[in-house]
């Protein structure tokens, strides 16, 4: 009788244990589940005197909370991001690393617009390609890097 309640708590242990690690493991989310992200840029070509729209999709897949989610773009130090009229905060001056932060509901979707404008081009570059990463954070984790390129002729 005591080798078969010996086997009997082993198994209520071991099954505790599952249970205990499912349950952890289950509401846990995964960053990389909890926002998606697209970018797109329109037109992909233009002159350095008229300007693009980068745009990024954003989903929040969470459906009970909101979350912080920052925008870091990494590109040329000739490009310059706009919401607006109003350039974006730049990491450093004339670096080309922006951020933006936005907050996004529980389940929420939405697309956001930036305007893009290139600066001259170097003396003697009559055509540039350039490409400008948009890394996606939330809670301080990376959570997917998008790239977009994009062609500037000089006027």
């Amino acid at each position: 009788m005591e080798k078969n309640s010996g086997i009997v708590e082993v198994i209520v242990v071991m099954v505790l244990a599952i249970v205990i690690f499912a349950i952890v493991f289950s509401v846990v989310p995964k960053n990389q589940a909890v926002i998606e992200a697209d970018a797109r840029i329109d037109p992909q070509s233009f002159k350095n005197s008229h300007q693009s729209v980068l745009t990024l999709s954003l989903k929040n897949n969470d459906q009970a909370s909101a979350h912080d989610v920052r925008l870091r773009f990494l590109t040329y130090h000739l490009v310059h991001l706009f919401i607006g009229s109003s350039e974006l905060a730049s990491e450093e001056p004339d670096s080309g690393n922006y951020t933006f932060d936005i907050s996004l509901h529980p389940a929420q979707k939405t697309e956001q617009p930036f305007i893009v404008k290139v600066s001259t081009l170097p003396q003697g570059i009559a055509n540039q390609k350039f490409s400008l990463k948009v890394e996606v954070y939330t809670n301080g984790n990376l959570i997917t890097t998008k790239e977009v390129k994009f062609d500037v002729e000089e006027d």
